[in-house]
Formats: structure tokens, sequence, C-alpha cells
């Protein structure tokens, strides 16, 4: 079969596939995951087996805890968006829960969760703006009717700077929390400054967290300091260590230590790739006094471990898969990923009749193009054949750029959703 070429480009794009959290460079598909827990010596006690199943476009359907009866299933839209996700805990009580999903020119529209221990269904429902940016969120609980609570999005600076207010109906319908965002000219995260308030309208505490890269943009830092009688206190640290290849090597978190004038590291998450056997391992430590010993995944359930870019961040950990001990699911010490590679395809060796995942038209084109892709809250950029980035542009599952006065030539695309590619491709300028 002819090859489908220039006049729809398809792209690289690995929505739902999962990656080792922070090494971007390599497609690693979970198909199981030994889960890990020793004792007080240091002894392995137990281990627990858990399978992944994925469709032919590679997405994720099936997720299954053997030990303990747990599932997962998860199905998709004609555009590659999550439709359905379903869960069933055989513990005691047993409970199923899911979540569905409706869009509106690609972009989620509402969302409903219901689980056997809920009366009524909760509802969220997405509005947006004339460019396509999140406008606002309303969150309603379906048997508490006059419980709601809703988010407002405004956008200052291109769209560099964001801010999100943050009101419920709890205490009477009042503003609990206002966060603005600041954006370089790459649309990288910069700062999150956060306030929040009481039922009188007054500030009762203000936070600032700065974001660090490395020189090749992987995310190195994120440094939280706590507003006290008018002076900022550094309060809390996460930092990322890579190796030589750029891959992560280790998650660290801790806070401020007033004794030593510096930060002292109280939990750590070390990744060990092992490429021959093809095994990811991810250990949890934590520190007491000067002893690292083992800690478990239950106590930091928002650890992120493994990340489908499709899921909501409250999603991305492994806790989305039962591990949390939030309904007494086991504690963890390690998970023993093994791995799969995939080969992502290229628009050269993309036949016709294969599913269109995301596209650039017109192309060839001259003064405009657009961009569309499954892929919501990210960032597009635009670079030469030089490397040199020509704009970069936030990116909701589709955006038009102006392109007048660009040199003719080929140009090279790519969406990225935080520090992670999820999309790339050509683009001709006539």
């Amino acid at each position: 079969m002819k090859k489908l070429f220039l006049t729809t480009i398809l792209c690289i794009v690995t929505l739902g596939v999962a990656y080792a959290q922070f090494d971007k460079g390599t497609v690693l598909q979970p198909t199981t995951v030994v889960a890990r827990h020793f004792d007080e010596t240091g002894q392995l006690d137990k281990e627990m087996l858990s399978t992944f199943t994925y469709n032919e476009d590679g997405k994720l359907t099936r997720y299954e805890f053997l030990d303990h009866g747990l599932w997962s299933s998860y199905s998709y839209n004609d555009n590659m968006l999550m439709r359905e996700y379903t869960s069933h805990e055989g513990g005691y009580p047993e409970y199923d829960e899911s979540f569905n999903y409706t869009y509106e020119n690609n972009k989620v529209k509402t969302k409903s969760h219901l689980w056997s221990q809920m009366n009524a269904p909760e509802y969220w429902l997405y509005s947006y703006d004339a460019g396509g940016r999140l406008e606002r969120l309303d969150y309603r609980e379906g048997y508490i009717d006059e419980y709601h609570q809703h988010w407002l999005y405004e956008y200052e600076n291109d769209g560099k700077t964001k801010v999100e207010s943050y009101y419920t109906s709890y205490q009477g319908f009042v503003l609990v929390m206002r966060t603005v965002y600041e954006y370089d000219e790459s649309y990288t995260l910069l700062s999150k400054h956060m306030e929040r308030f009481d039922a009188a309208g007054e500030i009762t505490k203000t936070t600032m967290t700065r974001y660090a890269y490395t020189p090749d943009g992987k995310e190195e830092s994120q440094i939280t300091q706590t507003l006290t009688d008018g002076e900022w206190i550094n309060t809390d640290i996460i930092r990322y260590v890579y190796d030589e290849n750029g891959s992560i090597t280790e998650r660290q978190v801790g806070d401020w230590s007033e004794e030593t004038g510096d930060w002292d590291i109280t939990s750590k998450t070390v990744y060990e790739l092992n490429e021959e056997e093809s095994t990811l391992t991810v250990s949890f430590y934590k520190k007491n006094e000067e002893v690292w010993g083992w800690d478990d995944y239950g106590v930091y359930y928002m650890q992120p471990v493994f990340y489908e870019s499709y899921l909501e961040e409250q999603q991305h950990a492994l806790r989305f898969f039962g591990y949390d001990d939030l309904f007494g699911s086991e504690h963890i010490n390690q998970f023993v990923f093994t791995l799969a590679e995939t080969n992502e395809p290229t628009y050269e060796s993309v036949e016709e009749g294969g599913r269109l995942l995301c596209a650039v038209f017109p192309n060839p084109g001259n003064n405009r193009m657009t961009v569309q892709a499954p892929i919501e809250n990210a960032v597009v950029r635009i670079y030469d054949l030089q490397g040199k980035m020509v704009v970069a542009r936030p990116f909701d599952f589709s955006t038009e750029i102006g392109t007048e006065g660009w040199p003719s030539g080929m140009y090279l695309w790519e969406i990225w959703d935080g520090n992670q590619k999820e999309a790339s491709g050509k683009w001709i300028k006539e």
C-alpha cells in the first residue's frame, strides 16, 4: 500500500503508553508488575503480581491486581480519548466505580463519577473561552444539591500568566484559594503563587513554589516557600536526580532545616532501569534520623511511579491501580515492572487506512497551520531545522498558528505536557 505522505502528516504519538516517570526518551510499556514488601529486618516477606493489557493502539484496556480480585478497565472513543474508566475491588466491602467522559470538539465537556456506595453520581462540567482555553470547571455532588464547587480561569500575557480561582459552597459560596501560574516564553512553568482564604475573605496562608530545570529542559526541583510575618521562609523541596544519559535515578522530598540552614531530604524514590532484563525497579525509602530504611508507598500516595498522559493529575500514580492503602490495600516498599519496548510510528511509515491520531494541515501550507491531537493542557512548539524555537503556544486538542513572514522550508513541531514530549511531526511552508 502507498504510504500517507505530505497531504496529511501523522504524528509520533505516545498517548496511553506508560513511561518511566521523567525518563522522556524511551517508550516503555509495562506488561507485569510485582509489588514487594519487606519486613523490619529487610527480608522480603511478600510479593504480589499484577498484569496490564493493551489494545492494538497501545492504550491500556485492563489492569488486574490478581491477589486481591481488583481490576480496572478502560475504553476510548474514536479519537483515542478516555470514554470510561471502571474499577472493581473484591475486598470487604466490595465496591465498583466508574468515570464517564463526554467531549465537544475533542475537548472534555462532562465527567461523571458513580460508585456502588453512592446514592447519586458526582458531576463535572467544563467550559472554554473563544480561544479554546479552559475558562470554568463546575462540580456538583448529585446527592447534595446545595453543595457545589467551581474553578474560574483567567489568562494574561498571551497565556503566560494563568489565574485559577477556586470557590466552594461548603461554608457559603466563597473564594477558598487563588493560584497564579507564571510561564516563560516556551510555556514552561516557572512559579506557582497560592493564597488560601477563610470564610470572611481573609488570607490565611500564602505560598510560592518555584520550578528549576536542567540545561536540557528536565525538571530539576520544586522549592516551596511560605510567607510568614512578611518574610518568605523555605518550607519544602522536591528534587530530581538524573544519570549521565538523562534518565531519572531519584526523586527526593524534604523540608528546610533551620539547624543546618539547608534542605533535609527525608524520603526518596529510587529508579533502577535494567535494560538487559527489561525491568524497572522503583523503591521507596525514608530517613529516620540519619538512617535510611524502607518506606510504605501508601504514605505518599501522590508519588508518581508510572504516568499515563490521558489521566488526570490525581490519577497519575499507581494508586490509580489500587496500591494507595485507602481501602486496606497492601503496604508496598518496591515495584518491579517488566517492560516491553514499543516502536514509535513515524509519518513516513504509516500506511493509508491507519488510525489518524493527530494531524497538521494544510501541509504544505503558506500563512497558517493548524495542529490537532487528542492532547490537552499542553504546549505546542515549532522549531526551524537549525533547532531554533520559532513559536510556542498553549495547546488543548487543536490550535491555529499564523506563519506569515516565516521563510519557506521545513519546520518541526512538538507537543509537550510538562517536560514530556507527547507528539511530534513535520510541516512544510511553501
